[in-house]
């Protein structure tokens, strides 16, 4: 990102020419707070512990600012607006992911921070999830590869959460607030449905398309994901498999 790009981006918000630039401008400016949180301290870029804990309080101050400034806008054109929302609330969860930190001085005379984090890590996902069920499969064939992406991230902060054992969190408020189940139920009968719904298969092909694969990949995490919960052997295998759906997800869309 350079000077010129957001010499482009005020243009384009100061003169928009179609409705949807709007959106664009948004969508811009809430990947662009995202992408701010490699360089905070707890991303490993910014290297000294006497550096750690100061600037990671002052940067999380910040961005939860300019995340509240995001989310207070609102487009005036009518339009859908989930696609923005995805965005937004992955950006809310990246945000708030210092609260897996395992740094024990981060939050230093703090002692409910990390729990606020995690509850906000939660929440986000949460949002994230009800955003995308709502859309109709028929229309997952136009997402881009940064969607699936934000969806591995999701899926993958969800069983982090599930499985935290930070004495300041509690496993309960998981099964309080999502139904891991249903969610992957859900989320599988609808890339089971796309193939029909976007009219992929006119010919009757059995074909084995994209979505097909990943109903397929989603019915087998959700099995391996209530088995953890009599072994916790199978903690990280359940972990890597997330992993590699998360990456499948991204390289299968990528082109």
């Amino acid at each position: 990102w350079t000077a010129y790009c957001t010499e482009c981006l005020l243009t384009l918000e100061e003169q928009k020419e179609f409705a949807s630039d709007e959106l664009l401008v948004r969508l811009l400016r809430s990947r662009l707070l995202a992408e701010k949180i490699c360089g905070v301290p707890w991303s490993g870029v910014t290297e000294g512990d006497h550096l750690r804990k100061p600037l990671a309080t002052s940067y999380l101050k910040s961005l939860q600012a300019q995340l509240r400034v995001l989310k207070s806008c609102k487009l005036t054109e009518p339009t859908d607006q989930k696609t923005l929302l995805l965005q937004v609330h992955i950006t809310d969860l990246a945000i708030h992911e210092i609260g897996f930190s395992q740094g024990q001085d981060l939050f230093t005379g703090q002692s409910n921070h990390r729990f606020e984090c995690l509850c906000s890590c939660l929440q986000a996902i949460k949002d994230w999830v009800d955003v995308f069920l709502s859309i109709p499969p028929a229309q997952y064939v136009g997402f881009s590869a940064c969607i699936y992406a934000m969806m591995g991230r999701c899926l993958i902060d969800l069983w982090r959460l599930s499985t935290c054992e930070h004495p300041e969190w509690d496993h309960g408020l998981v099964r309080e607030s999502l139904d891991v189940w249903s969610v992957f139920e859900q989320t599988e009968r609808n890339f089971s449905r796309v193939k029909e719904a976007a009219g992929l298969d006119l010919g009757g092909s059995q074909d084995c398309d994209f979505f097909t694969i990943m109903a397929s990949r989603l019915r087998s995490m959700k099995v391996s994901w209530n088995a953890v919960n009599a072994s916790t052997e199978l903690a990280t295998p359940v972990l890597d498999e997330l992993g590699e759906f998360s990456m499948e997800l991204f390289d299968r869309w990528n082109w």
